[in-house]
């Protein structure tokens, strides 16, 4: 069995599993794309949205798997990825409706028109995933609260 090995918060994780290997490749692929702004901001959210869906799933394999080695830590590391990419996901949409509300980017013909209680609520689930990331950094031992508010300073 080949194993392939990947690095987050300092820990290095081997992974064997065949599954969990192709899903990680595929996701790390998505995120990049997602991440590319040349990529059309559709494109992007569907990426985004196909990269949070992979995540979930690799959490079921790694439920279902017996004796996988690290388990906890794949869980927490597809978990971390999954808010992540939510968050990133929720903030290109309200770029998104911002732009249709400063009149930089029209609105397509059919679809809805962008109202400012739009932005209010995109902004209101950030916030709901920035609780949920710092509740999960804090659950997680060799993790502190520093690390999470580092990252947002």
């Amino acid at each position: 069995v080949s194993t392939q090995s990947t690095g987050w918060e300092g820990k290095c994780v081997s992974i064997t599993n065949d599954e969990i290997k192709i899903e990680l490749a595929q996701l790390k692929d998505k995120i990049q794309q997602a991440k590319d702004v040349g990529t059309s901001t559709d494109k992007r959210l569907e990426l985004y949205d196909e990269a949070v869906g992979g995540c979930r799933d690799v959490a079921q394999i790694i439920r279902k798997a017996d004796k996988l080695e690290s388990a906890e830590t794949l869980t927490d590391y597809f978990a971390f990825l999954r808010i992540t990419c939510t968050i990133d996901r929720f903030l290109l949409m309200a770029r998104q409706v911002s732009d249709k509300l400063k009149g930089v980017v029209e609105t397509r013909p059919g679809t809805k028109m962008a109202r400012p209680e739009d932005l209010v609520r995109l902004y209101d689930i950030i916030l709901q995933n920035y609780a949920e990331y710092f509740f999960f950094f804090c659950l997680i031992p060799s993790l502190g609260e520093w690390r999470f508010l580092s990252k947002i300073e």
